[in-house]
Formats: structure tokens, sequence, C-alpha cells
């Protein structure tokens, strides 16, 4: 993450708009400053998403996770004047191989909120399925879906007593 993006990225990350597809409070101003001079080692990525002038539409988020298994995870929030242009489509189509070159992980978990259709439909056209559903109940009370491109990789097993 650039110095130049930081501004860029908070204020759409602090966008009240953007928000509601978001969990948890906006990184502030200064949170992100610190990213920029000591990133979390192997953890977390910034990046800004462009148009073809090089104008900030958005930015994606890439993480890394450890539980039972590996995997990458992301964040992407478009500006809304921005959305249905097919920037997050063209950014998402990225996501594998930035993973696998930042974090050397090839499975993917995002979670997405049941009520926003247009995301999930976009997940499932990028070959994202349902691994288990959940409820958040930051900033209220919401279920969430969590997708994977390996569904069968976070297949629930049965335990046994």
């Amino acid at each position: 993450m650039a110095e130049s993006s930081v501004g860029s990225i908070h204020r759409l990350l602090s966008d009240p708009r953007l928000r509601e597809g978001l969990v948890g409070p906006a990184p502030s101003l200064g949170t992100l400053r610190d990213l920029l001079q000591t990133p979390p080692p192997d953890t977390r990525h910034f990046s800004l998403v462009s148009d073809s002038e090089g104008v900030c539409v958005g930015a994606l988020i890439l993480a890394v996770r450890q539980d039972r298994l590996r995997w990458g995870s992301f964040e992407i929030v478009i500006d809304p004047v921005h959305q249905r242009c097919g920037y997050a489509r063209q950014a998402l189509e990225r996501v594998p191989g930035l993973l696998e070159g930042l974090f050397g992980v090839s499975l993917i978990k995002i979670g997405v909120f049941e009520d926003n259709t247009a995301a999930m439909a976009l997940y499932e056209a990028l070959g994202y399925g349902p691994v288990e559903r959940a409820w958040v109940f930051e900033p209220r009370r919401r279920r969430v879906v969590w997708m994977s491109n390996d569904p069968q990789a976070f297949e629930r097993r049965r335990i046994g007593f």
C-alpha cells in the first residue's frame, strides 16, 4: 500500500454506504498509515481498484487465515458511483493469483451477507460455492454465507463419540 493510497482506502472504508457490507469498525487513517510503515507479517495486503485512467474506484483487502486449514480471504469495496461497472469482477478475477503469489495459498473462503444478492451472484459466477451459514450481530443482525473456491475442503466432518 503506497502512501498516496492511504487517503483513498480510508475514504472508501469509512463511507457509510459501504460500511453496511463490512463487519467491524473502519480502520482509522492512523492505523492505515501504521500498516504502511510496518505491515503485519504475511497476513494482510491492501490494494486499490482503479479504472483505466488510474482513478481509485475501490479497495481490495487480502488476508490469510489459519484454522484447521490455511486459506486466503478478501474484502472488496467499490465506490457506489462505480458499482455495476465490472470493477469488482475484474479485481476478483485476480484474487487467486494474488493470494498464491503473496501468501502461497490457493484455497479461498469468503463471507458475504445473505441479503447482498448481487455479491453472491458474482461470487457464484466466479466459481465460489456455499460452505456454511452463520449469524453476525454487528452492526445489525444479519446472516452471512461463507463461500469457497473449493467448498469440499471445508466440508464439515461428523464428530463421533
